[in-house]
C-alpha cells in the first residue's frame, strides 16, 4: 500500500492489473486505467464509467494459453468482494475471452469502449518469462527443446532461426 500512498505526492497513473478495482487506490491516483481482461474482475457498467481509461488485454505472455488459478486459501474477504467470489473459494481465470472466438466476436469486449488494446501483455506478477518462438513444450529443463531455444545441443540449435 506504500506505493499508493506515494501517489498523492505527484501526477501518477495506475493500471489496475488483473486483480480488480480497489476503490481506495483508485481515489489516490491522478488517472486510473482499468485493465479489462478475460477474468473480468470488477467489470461493471459503473466501474467502466468511473475510470479514466480502459485497456483491453487479449493475452498475457507470462502464461500464454494457461490462464490462472488462485487457491481458495489465498482468497481473503477483501479479494472475494473485489473479484465477486466467495471467501475461501478457488478462483480460476480463463486464458482468453471465452466469448471471443473470431474477429466478428470482438464487439463482446469492445462494448467497454477501450482507449487502447493490448494484444499480448507483459509478464506480470508471475515473473515467468516467455522466450520468443516458444511453443510451450514444457521441457526447457531437459535441454532438448525441439525448437532449439532452451538447449545447447548444436543440432537442435540449428532449428532456432534468429534474424538480427
Amino acid at each position: 500500500m506504500a506505493q499508493y500512498e506515494c501517489a498523492v505526492c505527484g501526477y501518477f497513473y495506475d493500471t489496475k492489473k488483473d486483480g480488480g478495482i480497489l476503490p481506495a487506490e483508485q481515489k489516490k491516483f491522478h488517472a486510473y486505467i482499468f485493465e479489462y481482461i478475460p477474468n473480468q474482475y470488477s467489470v461493471t457498467d459503473e466501474n467502466l464509467k468511473n475510470v479514466d481509461a480502459v485497456e483491453i488485454k487479449f493475452g498475457q505472455s507470462a502464461k500464454p494459453g494457461m490462464g490462472g488459478h488462485l487457491p481458495g486459501k489465498k482468497v481473503t474477504l477483501e479479494i472475494a468482494q473485489i473479484r465477486g467470489f466467495a471467501e475461501g473459494q478457488d478462483i480460476h481465470s480463463p486464458a482468453h475471452f471465452i466469448d471471443i472466438k473470431t474477429k466478428d466476436d470482438l464487439d463482446v469486449a469492445l462494448f467497454a469502449n477501450p482507449d487502447f488494446i493490448t494484444i499480448d501483455g507483459r509478464v506480470g506478477a508471475t515473473a515467468a518469462l516467455m522466450a520468443c518462438g516458444c511453443q510451450q513444450y514444457r521441457i526447457c529443463n531437459t535441454g532438448k527443446c525441439p525448437l532449439g531455444i532452451t538447449t545447447q545441443d548444436p543440432e537442435l540449435r540449428k532449428r532456432s532461426r534468429i534474424i538480427v
